[in-house]
């Protein structure tokens, strides 16, 4: 069995555009909301262009600023018992100072 085949992650949609300028592109992350918004004033239009341009918004026409990109993420809802495992994992005894401390790179990578 996968991973991903498991019902225990937490799915999250990020919405965003890619927004091109004279200095490079750029990204802009969209609220929930607006971005919805967006899609279906971008779908409405579309489809207004295909059956007729004259019905569509000429202020809003179809432009690659506009699109509105998806990322869906899965995170893994971790336990107290997990996360203690991977901060234990992590966790080294400095020689100088004899304290211990978190590799914050093994425990990223742990992730």
């Amino acid at each position: 069995m996968s991973l991903l085949t498991q019902q225990n992650f937490i799915n999250v949609k990020l919405y965003y555009q890619l927004i091109t300028s004279k200095s490079g592109q750029k990204v802009k992350v969209l609220e929930d909301k607006d971005a919805e918004e967006l899609i279906q004033k971008n779908a409405e239009n579309k489809k207004a262009f295909e059956e007729n341009e004259e019905n569509a918004d000429k202020e809003f026409k179809l432009e690659p600023n506009k699109e509105v990109h998806v990322l869906n993420t899965k995170w893994k809802n971790v336990s107290w018992k997990d996360q203690n495992t991977s901060l234990k994992s992590c966790t080294m005894k400095n020689d100088i100072t004899g304290e211990l401390e978190i590799d914050q790179l093994k425990f990223r990578d742990i992730k």
